[in-house]
């Protein structure tokens, strides 16, 4: 190797050095020992695709878009759907805790208005039954009369 080049500077088979346009290569495989800013390293630009691998990407490409963009509306109706769902159980929970409550007013209520009847049923028997005793002593002393 000669004593002013260095490993680093060959050019390798790929790829090309693009020197600043004041400096030279001297030879198509060696660089004059030259800093390491002074050059950059430009690979060569892959072929373009033909035009029919393009086109049929392009399709590839189109088809998965609108299956995206068929998939994306059909979640977004199945959202507004289940919306909508949410809503009308939410407004069902509501009206049935409120009768509910309702109903536990009632029985509340009716257990009160049930406790007061039988305290009025019993003082009624009871007084049935001294009604019922009265009339027992009143046909007593009544049929003495008769007797005597």
């Amino acid at each position: 190797m000669h004593p002013k080049t260095s490993p680093r500077h060959t050019v390798s088979s790929p790829c090309t050095l693009k020197l600043l346009p004041t400096h030279t290569v001297s030879s198509p495989c060696t660089l004059k020992l030259l800093p390491d800013t002074l050059y950059l390293p430009v690979h060569p630009k892959t072929p373009p695709d033909p035009p029919a691998q393009l086109l049929a990407r392009t399709g590839v490409l189109g088809e998965e878009n609108s299956d995206l963009r068929r998939q994306l509306a059909l979640s977004k109706q199945t959202e507004q759907e289940l919306a909508k769902r949410n809503n009308v159980y939410q407004k069902t929970i509501k009206s049935l805790l409120t009768k509910l409550k309702e109903q536990g007013m009632q029985h509340k209520e009716s257990g009160v208005e049930t406790a007061e009847l039988e305290t009025k049923i019993a003082d009624m028997e009871s007084a049935v039954h001294l009604s019922q005793l009265q009339v027992d002593d009143m046909e007593h002393q009544l049929a003495e009369v008769w007797r005597a």
